[in-house]
């Protein structure tokens, strides 16, 4: 599950997070815009996510399909162009 958060960060890292580990998501992507990162959440149990890493927006992230690696990607390719 993927969400991008700007002005709805708190309802993604609070509510949605928890929806989605009580669901049995077994990896959850918040990409925060305004710090531009990525956070993700792994190995959910019961109401929360047991592991969170926080990738800058320099940083390779690996990624999963359907259980197959499908490679790393710059956590930054993500975000929009940044405004001049």
């Amino acid at each position: 599950m993927v969400e991008v958060a700007d002005p709805s960060l708190r309802r993604d890292r609070d509510l949605k997070k928890s929806i989605y580990a009580r669901a049995g998501f077994a990896v959850y992507w918040l990409l925060h815009l305004n710090a531009r990162r990525l956070e993700v959440y792994s190995e959910p149990s019961g109401m929360d996510y047991g592991t969170k890493v926080v990738f800058g927006e320099d940083e390779m992230v690996s990624f999963w399909l359907k259980g197959e690696s499908c490679g790393p990607i710059q956590s930054g390719a993500l975000l929009p162009l940044r405004q001049a």
